[in-house]
């Protein structure tokens, strides 16, 4: 991940929320969890949230990126649809400033299955000015065992960390 790309993003981010979102507490691992893994783009510096309402988007929370670090498996209540995001952008700097060129954010809802592991990757065509979002579940071997069924979103700006990010299904 490319640390100019990514400051670049935090420094959007900033502009556009007013604030930073909270980081994701990954929850305990448990018997009515599930494990995702938010995976970016390689060619493209990324950013991954999650959402504490999956219906309405509302509630962001970053899970990477930033201030919340590189990307790792986090726990989610499994057996309820969750709402997650991935952001990818390019940009360079100037003399000492970083900008952002382009942004493009991959967000969909999936309900995971108890004690299953996914890994969610974001899916770009034409540079990145079209993504979404796909999730493959993870055997116990590491390796994917299929592509689950997701509902892609619309993403879009929201007033604060607390509006909706997405336009209604």
């Amino acid at each position: 991940m490319k640390l100019v790309n990514v400051v670049g993003i935090v420094a959007s981010c900033l502009l556009l929320s007013s604030c930073l979102p909270p980081v994701y507490k990954s929850l305990p691992t448990g018997g009515d969890t599930a494990a995702v893994f938010l995976s970016g783009d390689p060619e493209y510096s990324s950013v991954g949230q999650i959402y504490d309402h999956s219906e309405t988007c509302s509630g962001r929370k970053w899970v990477y990126g930033g201030i919340a670090g590189t990307p790792k498996w986090i726990n989610v209540k499994g057996g309820e649809p969750v709402t997650i995001s991935i952001s990818v952008g390019t940009g360079l700097r100037v003399e000492g400033s970083d900008i952002v060129n382009h942004i493009c954010t991959g967000m969909a809802t999936f309900t995971p299955g108890i004690g299953r592991r996914y890994v969610a990757n974001v899916v770009t065509r034409d540079g990145i000015q079209h993504c979404g979002l796909v999730v493959d579940e993870i055997g116990p071997d590491g390796q994917v065992v299929g592509r689950v069924g997701v509902t892609q979103r619309l993403f879009k700006l929201a007033e604060t960390e607390h509006s909706s990010w997405c336009k209604a299904l």
